[in-house]
């Protein structure tokens, strides 16, 4: 089975190429920062010694400027490319985290469960992880989160799990689950999301799967 790199993980090696890229043209624009110092204060001291005080200054004030002008393009290439390195290991945790609820999700897929990572649907972002039930009758949207989520991350696996159910027509309808990823003993109903930690996620899901099945007209 071929498995597709996850949004986070995507997203990570996006920043780091970014902050690689930044990086090297901060240490290009570094280096032509030091040889313009030592043109302006070589300009400087020769305009001195031939007794052109002010063509000394002007080159001083043209040149430093110049000088100041691409040692600040340097720091700021360096600031962009440390807080890209600093986006890309946010990446990393969570892509990490996606990874753990996939591989505890592929235990279900040896049932005759059925599961696809990062789905594109109408609504913000991607479905973390969309599975069907053997026969398809129930759906499932499961988004990832490392610890802390927002009540809209609630509304939006909601939203999620109502399209899956009218994308494949299940008979049974959807399912929408949250999973702590760094979270231990958790299983409880928030605004109608099953949010389940990775320890009882499996047994969790074929619960509500048979509830499910079970109150199908």
């Amino acid at each position: 089975m071929i498995h597709r790199m996850n949004y986070p993980r995507i997203n990570q090696h996006r920043h780091l190429l970014r902050a690689g890229r930044r990086a090297i043209v901060a240490v290009i624009l570094g280096g032509c920062g030091a040889l313009l110092a030592i043109l302006t204060l070589a300009s400087a001291w020769w305009f001195a010694s031939t007794g052109a005080t002010t063509a000394a200054v002007g080159a001083f004030v043209v040149l430093g400027g110049l000088t100041a002008s691409v040692l600040a393009g340097s720091a700021h290439m360096l600031l962009g490319a440390r807080r890209g390195i600093a986006l890309a290991e946010r990446n990393r945790i969570g892509a990490e985290s996606e990874d753990y609820v996939t591989a505890t999700l592929e235990v279900l897929c040896r049932d005759g469960w059925r599961r696809r990572g990062s789905v594109n649907w109408p609504g913000v972002g991607d479905i973390d992880n969309a599975l069907l039930s053997p026969g398809g009758e129930v759906a499932f949207a499961v988004e990832t989160k490392t610890r802390v989520y927002l009540w809209e991350h609630l509304q939006r696996v909601y939203e999620q799990a109502a399209w899956l159910c009218r994308r494949h027509r299940c008979r049974a309808g959807a399912v929408p689950v949250l999973v702590p990823a760094r979270e231990r003993g958790v299983e409880r109903l928030e605004r109608g999301v099953l949010v389940v930690s990775p320890d009882r996620l499996v047994p969790a899901l074929r619960v509500a799967y048979e509830t499910a099945r079970s109150m199908a007209p």
